[in-house]
């Protein structure tokens, strides 16, 4: 008990402290709980079961279970001094300004029960806890509503957390509800930065009446967890990451490092509840740049997984996902989900209703989508990339002529892709009246049957550009 002995003389606190480790040693030690707490400098620890957080490795002795004991308790008495609490008056905009400006990296604000709205982003660069009283059940998809956040804003997020490497950042205990009358293009949170420990949890995000661009943006380099919130939306995407940036927004310094499946460079999306109550399709997640996630054990109603973009111009594409034991529920029909581009680990995920597709695409995004958007708006051109439209020594085209008798084809490695029309290669056919970005008219009039180059690529020869029919 000499271990014990020398708490003594760290005061009373001491003893809450040393109350609190024993009981977090013996649930560490034996089964791991889900429910226990997120320790995010080591949310993939070596030392429990996988995938899971572990504060101490399991002690097999009672002297190895005390000088762990010890340790902690130096580190946390000497945390605890440091450490302090902020409250605010209310939960009003002015309040809760007042009381992060009042706090230091460490320290966690409470913000009161009550209903306020805000006009204005919250942005927080402090490495605190921001702690509303609104609690959560991401299995029910129920929520006790205390903290409540009216907002009304379409120019930025209603809270930034901008974060620097080493610090840790959390958000917790709020309800966020619009008040909009349009939609909004903005995201409603953003993690950015470079901090490996950021957590939001325990969030209700309430049914707004007209939908946002995205619920929660993450970008820079920043990985951590969002967890045990119940998000409602009408048709909105979820979460976008574009966490794989580090001295740009193109992705570059992902794409340069190790994948690191199954490791803690990832941010990790689990145990939230999310229902899109349109009856249009929408998805979980999205994201580029380099983004790395892992989506396991939510609760999903009416979305699908979604995925991520490709490269699809200097920006580069996803770098990986893990993706299991999520549960989807539809009452229409969807998609599974897709990604264009990096790694996916896909594995017991469960789907309800529907009905669903029957896999997860992978798309050749150099094949697809390259000229404009299908609804609309700029163009996808690969600059500096290119259509699959066998230019590229990386293009598999069909050779041999025989897609149409014998598809998909033929290919044979030094062969020219085979052009079909014109039937003379090198040679080009001019567009009739009525072509548009998203239909070709030929002024020929072949007498093609409908559908007889679908699945066929199509070069535009005068900008490049080359789309899938």
């Amino acid at each position: 008990m000499a271990y014990l002995r020398i708490c003594r003389d760290l005061g009373t606190g001491a003893a809450e402290i040393q109350a609190r480790l024993l009981a977090l040693l013996d649930a560490r030690s034996g089964a791991v709980s889900r429910a226990g707490g997120y320790w995010l400098s080591n949310l993939k620890s070596p030392f429990g079961q996988p995938g899971y957080a572990t504060v101490f490795q399991p002690c097999h002795c009672v002297a190895a279970r005390f000088g762990v004991l010890f340790a902690a308790l130096i580190l946390a008495a000497s945390g605890a001094a440091q450490a302090k609490s902020v409250t605010a008056l209310s939960p009003s905009f002015f309040d809760v300004t007042k009381a992060i400006g009042s706090a230091g990296d460490g320290d966690t604000v409470i913000v009161p029960a009550g209903t306020a709205t805000w006009t204005a982003t919250l942005v927080i660069t402090k490495a605190i806890t921001l702690m509303g009283q609104t609690t959560t059940d991401s299995l029910a998809g129920t929520a006790k509503d205390q903290t409540t956040i009216q907002y009304n804003l379409n120019g930025g997020p209603l809270i930034s957390v901008d974060s620097v490497a080493g610090k840790p950042y959390r958000v917790t205990g709020f309800t966020f509800r619009s008040i909009s009358s349009v939609a909004s293009k903005n995201m409603l949170i953003n993690l950015s930065g470079e901090s490996q420990s950021v957590r939001l949890d325990h969030c209700h995000f309430a049914l707004a009446t007209k939908p946002q661009a995205s619920m929660v943006q993450v970008g820079g380099l920043v990985y951590g967890v969002a967890d045990h919130n119940v998000i409602e939306q009408p048709r909105t995407i979820t979460f976008r990451c574009y966490n794989g940036t580090k001295g740009d927004l193109n992705g570059n310094f992902s794409w340069s490092q190790p994948t690191g499946w199954g490791g803690s460079q990832f941010f990790f999306i689990e145990d939230n509840y999310v229902k899109n109550f349109s009856t249009v399709v929408t998805s979980l997640t999205d994201g580029g740049a380099g983004c790395k996630m892992v989506v396991r054990h939510n609760h999903c109603y009416n979305v699908h997984q979604g995925g991520v973009h490709g490269t699809e111009g200097q920006r580069r594409g996803g770098r990986a996902m893990e993706i299991y034991n999520n549960d989807f529920h539809n009452t229409f029909a969807d998609t599974v989900g897709g990604i264009r581009s990096g790694g996916l680990l896909f594995h017991d995920n469960t789907f309800e209703g529907g009905p669903w597709q029957s896999h997860y695409s992978l798309s050749v995004y150099r094949v697809q989508n390259t000229w404009s958007r299908p609804r609309g708006g700029s163009s996808q051109a690969f600059t500096g990339w290119g259509g699959a439209d066998g230019s590229c020594p990386w293009d598999v085209n069909e050779t041999e002529g025989k897609a149409l008798t014998n598809p998909p084809g033929a290919y044979v490695a030094g062969h020219a892709p085979f052009q079909y029309f014109p039937t003379t290669p090198g040679t080009w056919a001019t567009a009739g009246a009525g072509t548009t970005e998203l239909k070709i008219v030929d002024q020929s009039n072949p007498g093609w049957t409908t559908g007889k180059w679908k699945d066929f690529g199509i070069l535009k020869k005068d900008d490049g550009l080359h789309n899938k029919i």
